[in-house]
């Protein structure tokens, strides 16, 4: 037997101790936990379903410290705001150790996920105020808002002159002037009468500042620009369709600079509400909110200081499985062993997919009876699938 699959054995049953499911003479832990089926799914990372007679179903990917491993958002079909897919089919797309649903949708049909969506130092989507956001900054997995701005700038001879970009791959919003690049899609889907300045830009938006020579190439009114491949369009509606025409026509033969701040060393980013937990303190939550009383599966995701995470789905509104409030999940992700966690996605979007001798397998049983489409899944890969 090889030193790595005996390894692998060893940490299959350190997973029954690291999550606190030792067995009793009768076969379940003290808690009543039962455990269903444990798997080992690459160096360093556990699977576990384990059963509580409340009744609950808590599906567990646990990934220990210094596992080769890394975690990065799956976008559907590669593009925001162009159609939604299916966790397994994302997991299979990436070749994926293991993963889950991630963002929230603006509605429950649409293809736009709510909040950032960062990949490889990369703003696929820009952050919202309203939502927290689970990232990866300097190394380290934490929540918190992203602070961040974007501009096109005019380099007049008598000074600085300065447009507002409101988001970075967002759809167009009335009022307001956004920015669509190859992350979004082919074209923006803007409707007729949207003024929409396409420029040359030699980069994408990367994390920790941008400062880019935007060369124009055209000024449009007729709506659904196409999005060049190395550039973007900055699209603008109502109020922000007049500001955008005058900018561009007042600054027609000077030179353009397309800026982007935003924090350096932020690797990847999903957005998620609320945050559990904070250094091992509970978060104020707010008890009239039926989505956080009520019984619902729940997607979450914890971690500790030391390097453990723990990406967790718990099936509900089901005979087996009722699912969790928000507090009974802070809970879950305490005995764990979580010290920071967040919550992601719930609902019939709750979805865990996991490498197994089929390819890759559906492991929880979504509420709706089949998996639902979702905007952004949450992928653990190997370096090289990175």
């Amino acid at each position: 037997m090889s030193a790595r699959r005996i390894r692998q054995l060893v940490l299959a049953g350190l997973v029954v101790a690291l999550l606190g499911l030792g067995p009793s003479a009768s076969g379940e832990h003290e808690w009543g936990w039962e455990l269903l089926a444990r798997d080992v799914l690459w160096e360093g990372v556990e699977f576990t379903i384990v059963q509580e007679p409340t009744p609950v179903r808590t599906h567990v990917v646990h990934v220990h410290p210094g596992a080769p491993v890394r975690v990065k958002p799956v976008v559907s079909a590669g593009r925001v705001g162009s159609t939604r897919e299916t966790v397994s089919s994302m997991c299979a797309r990436t070749g994926s150790v293991a993963c889950i649903n991630a963002n929230f949708a603006t509605c429950p049909t649409c293809h736009m996920p709510h909040g950032a969506v960062v990949r490889k130092f990369q703003f696929v989507q820009s952050p919202t105020d309203h939502q927290y956001q689970l990232k990866i900054q300097d190394g380290r997995m934490q929540t918190g808002p992203i602070e961040w701005s974007a501009r096109l700038e005019a380099l007049r001879p008598e000074g600085l002159q300065q447009l507002p970009i409101t988001g970075v791959n967002i759809g167009t919003r009335r009022d307001q002037i956004t920015l669509h690049d190859k992350n979004f899609g082919a074209s923006t889907g803007s409707p007729p009468g949207t003024v929409e300045l396409v420029v040359r830009a030699p980069t994408p938006q990367w994390t920790g500042g941008v400062r880019q020579r935007a060369t124009v190439l055209r000024l449009e009114t007729g709506g659904n620009a196409t999005i060049p491949r190395r550039g973007a369009v900055l699209s603008g509606s109502g109020m922000g369709a007049h500001v955008l025409w005058a900018f561009a026509r007042d600054n027609a033969d000077v030179p353009l600079d397309l800026v982007v701040e935003s924090p350096a060393g932020l690797e990847m980013a999903v957005s998620g509400h609320p945050p559990l937990l904070a250094g091992g303190v509970a978060t104020e939550l707010d008890q009239i909110d039926g989505k956080v009383t009520g019984l619902h599966p729940r997607t979450l995701v914890g971690w500790d200081d030391a390097g453990s995470m723990w990406f967790v789905v718990v099936d509900g509104r089901q005979a087996h499985s009722r699912g969790l409030t928000l507090d009974e999940s802070r809970e879950l992700l305490e005995r764990l062993g979580a010290t920071h966690g967040i919550n992601l996605d719930g609902g019939g979007s709750s979805t865990m997919v996991t490498s197994c001798a089929q390819g890759w397998c559906v492991r929880n049983r979504p509420s709706d009876g089949r998996e639902r489409l979702v905007p952004v899944g949450l992928a653990i890969v190997p370096p090289e699938k990175w």
